[in-house]
This record gives C-alpha cells, structure tokens and sequence, in this order.
C-alpha cells in the first residue's frame, strides 16, 4: 500500500495533472511556469553548489559534504523536453548526490520548440566529452525527459565508439515516444501526472521532423547491447512503466547488467517529492547504486 503522503501527493499532482489539449504553447507554459534554473540554497541542505557555462550551456555543480573523488553524476533533468528544471529537480539532485556521496553536475541544455532534435543531444555530448577525462568515474542520471536524452546520450556514445557513461541512471524515463504501447490504455487514468495526448502534442515540438522510431528519439528501438551498468526506477501507475518494463526485458536479453526497480503503486516521477518515504526509499537506491564499484 502506497504511505499517506503518496496518497496526498496523488491528490495534489491531479489537481494541477498536465491538461488534455493540443496547443504546443499551452503545455509549454504548463512546464515553464514551474522554471527555476539557479538553486537557492535552501533546497540543497547542506549541499553546496557553484553556477558554470560549458559550450554555451549553463551548468550548476552540486557538491555534497566531503564528496568520493572519483565519482561524478551527469544529471539531465526532465519536464517533457520544453521545461526544466524546477524547484523539485534541485531537491532531488541535492538528495541525490548526498546518497552517492559524489558531486552532480546537472546541464541546463536548450528546450524545445525553440531548439528541435538532435541538437540539445549534440550539446549534451560535446559537454560529457568535455568532463570526461577530468573525471574518473561519470554516471549519467536523468529523469523523465532526462532519462531519453541520457539513455540517448550512451547509445550515441557507443554507436559511434566513443567513451561511455560508467552507469546509467534512469529515472521514469520517456524510452518511446509513440506512445502505442496497449499496456498503456490501463494506466491512463490512474497517472496522476501525465497526460498522453498533451505528450503525443510535445513529442513533436521535441523530434521536430525526425521519425518517432529514430534510435535516438525513441531508445526503445535502440539495439540495446553493450550498455553499462543500469539503473532503471519507474512506477507502476504510471505511462511510462509498459515501455520501461519492455526495455529492461530487451537490455536482459542483449545479456545486459540492468536492475527495474518498481515503485509500487507511485505516480511519474515521485523520486522528486520531499516528505515521501517511497522517494527517501528511491534515492537510496540510487545512492548505492552509484557508490557500487
């Protein structure tokens, strides 16, 4: 049974649930009007963290107490590829990187419409790239949206063999942007956050003219070998968890190191939520997954 604050979470979230419409710019405002692209301290604890601009992307560092030298997280923050991040984002990260013990640089990249697929990508690359070879051990992390781009990310990398993420993070990942899956049917009503036609609106202002099966777009359709060690957390009331249960079968059967971890019963994204023990119970996960190694 999800705790009491999931239950109000669940009550919240569909108050102010994505609405059901077919205008680009409506359902941007919705996810740009949650924006905040600078942390205030507060939301971090006591982490600290230190603004930078790499390739003309800004870049905010956040560094716990102390941090393990030799490990970094990339975080590619979600919002449906058009927002982000927000006030919940910073929490997290903060939370995040407490868990790991290691600092976390999270990339601002450009948004959709203005800037359409494949070039937030490309910018994401060119700055993994850049920290590379001043980190020993980079894990990429993503929520959402984030969880695309940074499974994206890794398949880039490894089709085009360049050095890949150590680990992969992924956290209620958008893995196909068809959105056909008949397993979602079910779960429309009970996702407390998405809504399937304002993302199948979204989806294009993101991919622009490139086809919803490209690779890159849509993970899923990736062949899915040779991946590094993952992570993959969803909920199972939520759209995504049809495609995300698909991919961690499809990685397995590539013979691929993937641990699913289902929320039982969470909505999208619940590891963003403070006060939540079913995201206190998340991020721990992801902290010793990160610290594996």
């Amino acid at each position: 049974m999800p705790s009491f604050t999931a239950s109000l979470y669940r009550l919240l979230l569909r108050a102010k649930k994505l609405p059901n419409n077919s205008s680009v710019p409506n359902s941007v405002k919705w996810f740009r009007d949650m924006n905040l692209q600078t942390p205030h301290p507060i939301l971090l604890g006591k982490c600290k963290f230190a603004g930078s601009v790499m390739h003309g992307v800004p870049l905010v560092t956040i560094t716990p107490p102390l941090p393990a030298d030799d490990k970094t997280i990339l975080f590619l923050h979600g919002g449906g590829f058009v927002g982000g991040p927000h006030l919940l984002h910073w929490i997290m990260a903060a939370r995040i990187a407490t868990a790991a013990n290691c600092r976390l640089v999270a990339v601002n990249y450009p948004l959709a419409p203005e800037t359409v697929f494949p070039d937030a990508l490309n910018l994401i690359q060119q700055i993994y790239l850049h920290l590379r070879p001043q980190h020993k051990q980079i894990i990429a992390l993503g929520d959402s949206a984030g969880g695309n781009l940074a499974t994206a990310l890794t398949l880039k990398l490894r089709d085009e063999n360049l050095p890949m993420p150590d680990k992969l993070a992924l956290i209620s990942p958008a893995l196909d942007l068809n959105l056909e899956n008949p397993d979602i049917d079910e779960l429309e009503k009970a996702d407390a956050m998405l809504n399937r036609q304002a993302l199948k609106t979204l989806r294009g202002a993101y991919a622009g003219n490139t086809p919803l099966t490209h690779q890159y777009v849509s993970p899923l359709f990736a062949p899915l070998h040779n991946l590094p060690p993952t992570l993959l957390l969803c909920g199972s009331a939520e759209l995504f968890y049809p495609d995300c249960r698909l991919f961690a079968q499809k990685v397995q059967e590539c013979g691929g190191n993937i641990s699913f971890y289902t929320g039982n019963q969470m909505f999208h994204d619940w590891t963003l939520f403070p006060l939540l023990p079913e995201a206190a119970k998340a991020i721990a996960k992801i902290g010793e997954f990160v610290k594996e190694g």
